[in-house]
């Protein structure tokens, strides 16, 4: 897409190193800089600024980086628009899923919720990056990107997440373009989903749209790109009829539990953690008849209130050794970044059990039960790639479901990409008219200067009517001759089309 470029013309006081800020809507342009030194012997410099500029809160952030030895310690900085050709932006994704990467890599790239902003603005950082998002679930991790250059974004990830660089790029996937706003909407409405068709999703992507709108990381783009996904995977999601034989997680973890037990009612089940999650698989446990929930949180009145709705106990996660020797099924849903389990809590709790098999089921991301808990005898643990067997149960329902979606998003790609195509025309046009507009502005102010000064008019005029032609040609001239020499003959015909020659 061609975001719109605008005309700026202002003097600063800066000094070299620094960054000035303009009301701007947009980003990325290519600027000039003039710096006029105030000595007499500090000749006047022109430079192309080809760094990228970021948008902040409505403020063009431009960071002063003279190409040049000599150091100024006081400058005048005067900015005006080089080039009205604004670059070529589009959507990337980056990331990988339950399909692509094992449960262990997974949990090396997962990203807690509360911790979003860091990474946000890590990725902002970057020079190719104008907005960006992270969704980040116990079973994906990705990154939506504005940018004109995937690359960047794949070393960041590499650099910031990666155990092993030269094995990362085998789990991962990308998107650019139609392909990546087609993604992100099969994701909204859930079909890239473990669960084909879940809900969660949704929740979870409007989720991670407020924290990066909370963070500054949304602009335009992405902003109007997001709201529509998720307006129209609502509506495709109601036409299709997707979500009448759908599963989660959260039912799907308790079918695993259904596949052990024939009999809920004398159960007992732990929950650890109060969210979202917890509190679905607390509902699908109530509703199986298990009379007995506890829910254990860090904070205590979390896990109160949670229990409270299910006619059940809350206790702190400094309690769980001493109920955990009482409880039938663990359901683990915090995504700690430390384990919530360990293996010498749970043998000591199996020392009590008089032999009883004690069922884990951890579908936290990262896993909040060590691995070494499976090795102790009498322990079932489950994590959430074991839940894929138990999510296709169903999926013949779901699938005719799937395959109206799939031409629906068809139908909306197409739409949405001439909505863009539309958008860019006329931006494109706004901003020629204005870069004229400019020009001419500028060329009649000194003239009638000039005038008032007693200049001769005719000369005046001729002058005017030089500068301008002289302005109006340099651009177009500049970048024909470069077609020239690359035999970009199709930009020729384009000009001789525009032109009329």
């Amino acid at each position: 897409m061609l975001i719109r470029s605008f005309s700026v013309e202002r003097s600063v006081q800066a000094v070299s190193g620094t960054r000035e800020c303009f009301n701007a809507g947009f980003l990325f342009y290519l600027l000039e800089a003039r710096y006029t030194g105030f000595q007499t012997n500090v000749p006047d410099t022109f430079f192309e600024i080809r760094d990228l500029i970021k948008i902040y809160e409505g403020h063009l952030t431009v960071y002063l980086k003279p190409k040049t030895s000599l150091i100024f310690p006081h400058i005048r900085v005067q900015w005006r628009l080089l080039n009205q050709e604004a670059r070529i932006m589009a959507l990337h994704v980056y990331g990988i899923n339950y399909r692509t990467a094992p449960i262990q890599m997974r949990e090396h790239m997962a990203i807690a919720h509360e911790k979003l902003a860091e990474p946000l603005a890590n990725l902002l950082m970057q020079p190719s990056v104008s907005e960006a998002m992270i969704l980040a679930t116990c079973n994906r991790c990705e990154l939506y990107t504005i940018t004109d250059s995937p690359v960047p974004i794949k070393d960041w990830l590499n650099i910031k997440h990666s155990p092993n660089t030269e094995d990362f790029s085998h789990f991962v996937y990308e998107y650019y373009g139609e392909q990546a706003m087609r993604h992100l909407l099969r994701v909204a409405c859930g079909l890239d989903s473990l669960a084909l068709g879940e809900s969660q999703i949704l929740g979870q992507l409007k989720k991670a749209f407020n924290t990066a709108k909370q963070s500054n990381a949304i602009g335009p783009y992405l902003g109007h790109l997001v709201e529509n996904v998720l307006a129209n995977a609502k509506k495709i999601r109601r036409h299709t009829g997707i979500n009448e034989h759908t599963t989660s997680i959260a039912s799907t973890a308790v079918s695993l539990a259904k596949n052990i037990f024939t009999d809920f009612s004398g159960l007992t089940v732990l929950l650890i953690g109060a969210g979202e999650t917890a509190e679905l698989v607390a509902h699908h446990f109530h509703e199986q008849g298990v009379k007995h929930i506890i829910t254990a949180n860090r904070t205590l009145r979390h896990a109160q209130g949670l229990a409270k709705k299910f006619s059940g106990k809350g206790i702190s996660l400094m309690e769980l050794p001493a109920y955990l020797s009482q409880v039938d099924i663990v359901i683990s849903t915090t995504a700690s970044p430390q384990p919530v389990l360990n293996k010498l809590m749970v043998q000591e709790a199996l020392a009590s059990r008089d032999q009883r098999p004690m069922y884990i089921i951890d579908i936290a991301m990262p896993r909040d039960v060590e691995p070494a808990v499976a090795e102790l005898p009498g322990v079932h643990l489950f994590n959430v790639d074991d839940l894929q067997g138990i999510a296709q149960e169903g999926l013949q329902e779901r699938r005719h479901a799937a395959e109206k979606a799939e031409h629906l998003i068809d139908a909306w790609l197409q739409q949405y990409q001439q909505q863009l195509d539309g958008k860019a025309f006329i931006e494109t046009i706004k901003s020629f008219r204005q870069r004229v507009e400019d020009m001419r502005s500028t060329e009649v102010r000194k003239a009638l200067q000039l005038l008032k000064s007693g200049n001769d008019p005719e000369h005046v005029l001729l002058t005017m009517a030089n500068t301008i032609t002289k302005k109006m040609m340099h651009y177009p001239t500049i970048q024909l001759r470069r077609a020239s020499q690359t035999g970009n003959t199709d930009l020729l015909d384009v000009a001789k089309q525009l032109f009329d020659v």
